[in-house]
């Protein structure tokens, strides 16, 4: 798990890491524009003691893949 400000989100090599599992967006107005091809959780509240939005990125020991059944 990473924490990141919301600001750094978009430059960051986790967003498009193949291990990134998905986001959690605390505070701000909407879910990342830039995260939409992973899952995502946003929660209107920013965690206790910080001024600006913070994401959690999740990831796993392996790549992540899709294997739902259609």
């Amino acid at each position: 798990m990473q924490w990141l400000p919301a600001a750094q989100v978009a430059t960051s090599p986790w967003l498009h890491d193949p291990h990134t599992l998905g986001v959690a967006t605390f505070g701000g107005a909407a879910p990342l524009e830039g995260a939409s091809h992973l899952p995502q959780a946003h929660l209107l509240t920013s965690p206790i003691g910080a001024d600006a939005p913070v994401v959690e990125l999740w990831s796993g020991r392996h790549a992540a893949r899709d294997d739902a059944i259609g």
